[in-house]
């Protein structure tokens, strides 16, 4: 016996809704970057042979069928749905989609120049520049320049180079510049000129990361 459907109304109403609406649904936080190697279920509802798993290349492009490469590194979960919405609206009516993470890749940046440890350093969702520059390390032996720090940035498949003074954030308490990192940003720490002008940033740095309550 086939059981009854309940709500005939209400099921008429999503069905109108699917039709008048492209829907996009997506299960990962708002704050998660895509970047290399991190996987995902691609969902078409009614378009079967256009839903697969894809996998982030080393470039931030996804193979998506019918549309081909589509870039999605560098940006959210959300971005990414919307970005394939519409790439996806040439060849579906209204598509219904979800896009989910299968298999993610732990997020980390890359530290470099006169730091302990020259290497990438794995973040946390919400970490700044000195949460990382605390992970690498800096002591008296790195003589680390905090006034000129640079991070490269890719965004979009666009380079972005971003010029950071960390010792004005320490001296001024001007946390502005205390940026957030994204997965994938690459940080170089040049050394200072003179020892002792590297000294009193240093100084102010591990004045700032107890007062935050870091244990280095």
């Amino acid at each position: 016996m086939r059981q009854e459907m309940r709500n005939p109304s209400i099921l008429v109403a999503l069905g109108l809704l699917c039709l008048l609406f492209p829907i996009a649904v997506n299960a990962q936080p708002a704050s998660y970057t895509i970047h290399p190697d991190d996987q995902f279920q691609l969902s078409v509802f009614g378009a079967q042979p256009l839903s697969a798993t894809v996998t982030v290349l080393s470039d931030g492009t996804i193979t998506v069928p019918l549309v081909g490469q589509l870039h999605v590194g560098g940006l959210s979960p959300d971005e990414a749905l919307h970005r394939l919405t519409d790439a996806l609206s040439a060849y579906v009516r209204h598509p219904v989609i979800t896009f989910v993470l299968v298999k993610g890749t732990p997020s980390t940046v890359e530290v470099l120049g006169s730091v302990d440890r020259n290497g990438p350093v794995e973040i946390q969702d919400g970490d700044r520049l000195a949460d990382a520059i605390a992970k690498a390390g800096v002591g008296p032996d790195t003589h680390a320049d905090l006034n000129h720090i640079t991070v490269n940035r890719l965004e979009a498949g666009v380079p972005h180079l971003y010029n950071v003074n960390l010792y004005n954030m320490l001296l001024n308490a001007d946390y502005a510049s205390n940026i957030q990192l994204k997965s994938g940003d690459v940080v170089y720490v040049p050394k200072a000129r003179q020892y002792n002008m590297s000294m009193l940033p240093i100084t102010l740095f591990y004045l700032y990361l107890i007062g935050a309550g870091y244990h280095y």
